[in-house]
């Protein structure tokens, strides 16, 4: 028996080759034939043609006709040896064949045929798994009265022959068939069909399936969108959490969605040339843009490496779980592990010098103040933080770390000029009795690294 036990597992999980051949050409021929049933099928509250019901097994006798059932409720259970779902029903269903009787009549229906189906209940049954109800075999003649995508699929059909219910196997229960044969009004909710479902194209496009506002989480990943404005946004619309990347490149993700976690936002959201971001991977290429020019090739690099990203869940999730799930798939899309570490680095100090005291704030209410020039930055009252991370806009230079030890507020105002190099840089900061000196210092930075 365990052998017997054993072979009908492997049957069942792994669709042993033969079984699955037979299983994919019944369920096309399945699929046709519903297909081509579907302009005549019966809705509910329909009369149901009286019609021969052939090939019946376990039952007393081989065919039947549906008007042989009435006055009694006939409840149709579409299955198939390969549904986890329907054979999980069948001893409830069989329960409540024994509990209601002659009242009811519940018969199961496969499109399978008469051989692999009594071969799979014996090996059931060889399992202390029988199945004692009658069950109606290579079927056409139901499935096109009733067509349906996905099994199990239940009909009632009441005593007077009208279809009373379509609906899924957990609407079968003991207080619902009972409320049925009374008389008494239910809800039993409608199991929706979509017939034009394609199993081969993706869920929810373009109709497939359903709607494309059907889904209660979603996270996508597009090319560069030419009809999108790049852009960042964190939102929250009524009943969900989302988050909008519009055409970044991967270090640009990556920098997003850590600056707004606790672990990451003091460093990271300041950071606008990847300084603080270490990249231990074997193409970095791929995750930055090249340098920008003119060239028609350059272009068509540039988009190659933007990314556009949206995330959506349910309202329930916190932030830092909204924030968790982007990183994870950030993680996944790239093929890289992430995470903020400390090291130490070649980097610049910013330092005062010694007994000049002259970045101090004037006072009044912390401010950044507007000017015509885009390019310049007017800061008053502001932490060091904010001259810092301002410091860091100049690519050429290593990242630089405040060694100030100044925590009151600073006025400042700085122009592009002033962040050309180094040079630049230290001539503009010596107004304020400050300097940037070469040093090695140990800082939070994120790292990716290859999977």
């Amino acid at each position: 028996m365990k052998r017997k036990m054993i072979a009908l597992l492997i049957a069942t999980v792994l669709f042993g080759s033969f079984a699955h051949a037979q299983d994919e050409m019944t369920l096309r021929y399945s699929d046709l034939v519903q297909n081509a049933g579907s302009a005549r099928a019966i809705r509910i509250g329909q009369q149901v043609p009286d019609s021969n019901i052939e090939r019946i097994i376990h039952y007393a006798k081989r065919s039947a006709k549906l008007s042989d059932f009435k006055g009694k409720m006939l409840i149709l259970d579409f299955w198939h040896q390969y549904c986890g779902s329907c054979l999980e029903t069948f001893p409830k269903l069989e329960a409540l064949q024994r509990k209601f009787g002659d009242s009811i009549v519940i018969l199961p229906v496969t499109f399978q045929s008469e051989g692999s189906i009594k071969n799979f209940l014996a090996d059931r049954e060889e399992m202390g798994l029988p199945m004692r109800l009658p069950s109606v075999v290579e079927d056409t003649m139901l499935h096109q009265m009733f067509p349906h995508k996905g099994d199990p699929h239940e009909v009632w059909i009441g005593p007077d022959g009208r279809v009373k219910a379509i609906t899924h196997s957990y609407a079968v229960t003991d207080s619902t068939v009972r409320a049925v044969l009374s008389g008494r009004p239910v809800n039993l909710p409608e199991k929706r069909q979509q017939s034009g479902y394609d199993r081969q194209r993706p869920l929810l496009v373009n109709g497939n399936g359903g709607t494309d506002s059907a889904f209660i989480y979603r996270s996508i990943f597009t090319r560069y969108n030419d009809s999108i404005e790049g852009t960042e946004t964190f939102s929250s619309p009524p009943g969900v959490k989302r988050v909008l990347v519009v055409n970044q490149q991967a270090l640009s993700m990556y920098r997003t969605a850590y600056s707004m976690t606790p672990f990451g936002r003091d460093f990271l959201a300041g950071d606008p040339h990847f300084k603080y971001i270490a990249c231990e991977v074997r193409d970095r290429d791929r995750l930055v843009i090249p340098r920008f020019t003119l060239e028609e090739s350059s272009q068509t690099a540039i988009r190659q490496n933007l990314f556009t990203y949206e995330l959506i869940v349910p309202s329930s999730y916190s932030r830092e779980e909204l924030l968790d799930q982007m990183i994870g798939d950030l993680e996944r899309f790239f093929r890289l592990k992430s995470g903020v570490e400390e090291r130490t680095v070649n980097c610049l100090a910013l330092v005062r010098v010694r007994g000049r005291e002259l970045i101090k704030t004037a006072g009044g209410p912390p401010r950044v103040i507007g000017t015509k020039d885009r390019f310049r930055t007017v800061e008053k009252n502001q932490p060091m933080s904010a001259l810092v991370r301002t410091l860091n806009g100049c690519l050429s230079t290593p990242v630089v770390v405040d060694a100030t030890d100044y925590t009151g507020g600073i006025d400042f105002e700085l122009g592009r000029e002033d962040l050309v190099d180094l040079s630049t840089m230290r001539s503009a900061l010596s107004k304020y009795g400050l300097d940037l000196v070469p040093a090695q210092k140990k800082i939070k930075m994120l790292v990716l690294r290859d999977r």
